[in-house]
């Protein structure tokens, strides 16, 4: 899989942005996730120019979020061959920035990478195709605006899309393919305090339970709980992902462990109030 490029930050380039036009997106917390699709609709997810054969646990939703959502047909029906294109988003989770996590999706499309051509897709048409293949693309604050009227000095990132206040980043992208980073990088923003991991998870899963069995049409009674807590857990990883950095890193299966003693918990204890009120 074709390796995406670093979004260098903008104070390490001595490239001028004194000519063209430029597009400012959002800057959002989260690694950069690829993806390929075949003929046969078979999607493979890549990081740093390798495939991941197992997606981590902080990534499963932004995986599961490209397979359930995109319009394979429309993809397939717009270019001759599917496979030459690979396909670059935010896998979203929280790296120390707090988003509404209900809002913001788990994937957002940045690129797109064709091998015909050997370059990647200017913006305004990578937009069009996320947007047509049921997928978003990252929001951006300016389009085509004139290089002459940008002074990164000055510019002070607009309110973001997803979390009261401003964007913790902006993404400064050259038509030419050029991309740059404007602000600090998120986990310099804001680091999570030392907490203790299994008060995170059973928060959490109080936090997440009723949502998840709404999702799943279950009540206490009916759910599924392994089901249930996997979906928990998934959602767990994403969100909190900067207080349980190290478990979920170095001991995942533990941490799942943790959230579906949790889910279990509540479970009982749902159900035993039902009981009683019978």
């Amino acid at each position: 899989m074709h390796p995406y490029p670093t979004i260098r930050s903008i104070e390490e380039t001595a490239t001028s942005l004194n000519e063209g036009h430029l597009w400012l997106q959002e800057y959002v917390t989260g690694p950069i996730l690829g993806w390929t699709m075949d003929e046969s609709g078979l999607i493979t997810f890549g990081m740093d120019g390798e495939t991941v054969d197992t997606a981590p646990p902080s990534l499963r939703r932004a995986v599961d979020h490209v397979r359930t959502h995109i319009d394979r047909d429309g993809l397939r029906s717009g270019v001759d061959d599917v496979s030459q294109f690979v396909f670059y988003g935010f896998a979203t989770r929280n790296e120390g920035i707090d988003y509404d996590w209900e809002a913001i999706q788990p994937f957002l499309g940045v690129d797109i990478w064709a091998a015909p051509d050997e370059d990647f897709v200017p913006p305004d048409v990578t937009e069009r195709v996320y947007d047509a293949i049921g997928l978003a693309p990252i929001p951006a604050f300016e389009k085509e605006l004139p290089a002459t009227h940008f002074d990164p000095a000055t510019y002070e990132p607009p309110q973001s899309h997803w979390r009261d206040g401003p964007a913790v980043g902006v993404v400064v992208r050259k038509k030419g393919g050029q991309r740059y980073r404007l602000g600090s990088k998120p986990t310099d923003v804001s680091q999570a305090d030392t907490v203790d991991p299994e008060t995170v998870i059973d928060s959490e899963v109080s936090r997440l339970l009723d949502g998840e069995l709404d999702r799943l049409n279950a009540t206490a009674e009916t759910v599924d709980v392994n089901t249930l807590a996997d979906r928990i857990f998934d959602r767990i990883a994403r969100t909190s992902y900067v207080a349980l950095r190290d478990e979920l890193n170095t001991a995942p299966d533990g941490v799942r462990e943790m959230v579906r003693t949790a889910v279990r918990g509540e479970i009982r204890t749902t159900r035993r109030g039902s009981d009683d009120t019978a």
